[in-house]
């Protein structure tokens, strides 16, 4: 009938959408539970993750005036993940093994002035990772221990931390009123010509008030500290500032 050749049609091209998909990317993953489910229970269970991605270069990176490069190929990604992850009343820890490996990877190259391709890169290291609430506090913290190479040559990758960490904290005061604080670390890395950019740890403090519903008004102070650091050689980033606003959204 009409109606069993529409379902059959359908399903046939619901059928090579899904294998094209399967073609670009693909992952598979397991847990022994759903930790949303199982939240106020203790428990640890075995996560693992392999997955394959496609990044094309940004319009920018292609054709902006001075930097680009309408010669750019799209990065190609391979990763896998083997982490172990334990719950209990709220609290979660998290143990992450992980490795990529990316062909084409998009980089800039200082001494050309322009983004090129690196031919192949890996990155291989271990992510531990919290998250949870004390009392009205909510908790975040993670720290990663990485290797950055260049996969043809053995080196160092430049402008790329050995060490990066964050942690956080946001508190809820009551009427309204929500105050957090964030701190994110990386480690000295190498830059051109042997020159090594030296650690940085950033502060930010924000706080914020909902005025009324649909509006709120916030404050922030960013790089709290005032520390000075540059993320690559001669690119200085901004001392403290100080920022507040009004927010509205509809209800």
């Amino acid at each position: 009938t009409g109606a069993t050749a529409a379902t059959a049609g359908r399903a046939t091209v619901l059928l090579v959408v899904v294998a094209l998909l399967g073609m670009l990317a693909w992952s598979a993953q397991t847990r022994a539970f759903d930790p949303d489910e199982f939240q106020h229970l203790q428990m640890a269970w075995l996560i693992g993750q392999v997955a394959n991605a496609f990044s094309p270069p940004p319009l920018g990176y292609l054709y902006a005036p001075y930097f680009g490069n309408p010669q750019l190929q799209p990065e190609l990604a391979k990763s896998a993940e083997l982490g172990l992850q334990f719950t209990a009343a709220g609290q979660r820890v998290r143990a992450t093994l992980f490795q990529t490996r990316v062909r084409q990877e998009l980089d800039y190259d200082t001494t050309a002035g322009r983004f090129e391709n690196v031919a192949r890169t890996r990155n291989r290291g271990l992510e531990l990772s919290y998250d949870g609430r004390v009392a009205a506090t909510d908790l975040r913290a993670t720290l990663t221990a990485q290797d950055p190479l260049d996969a043809d040559t053995g080196a160092r990758r430049l402008r790329r931390s050995q060490v990066l960490a964050s942690a956080s904290l946001s508190r809820d005061l009551g009427g309204g009123w929500r105050a957090g604080l964030a701190l994110r670390h990386a480690g000295a890395r190498l830059d051109d010509g042997g020159v090594t950019l030296p650690a940085y740890t950033v502060g930010d403090v924000t706080l914020q008030w909902q005025v009324r519903a649909g509006w709120q008004w916030f404050a922030r102070i960013e790089n709290l500290g005032g520390a000075r650091y540059e993320t690559a050689r001669g690119y200085q980033q901004a001392p403290r500032g100080v920022f507040t606003g009004l927010r509205w959204q509809p209800v």
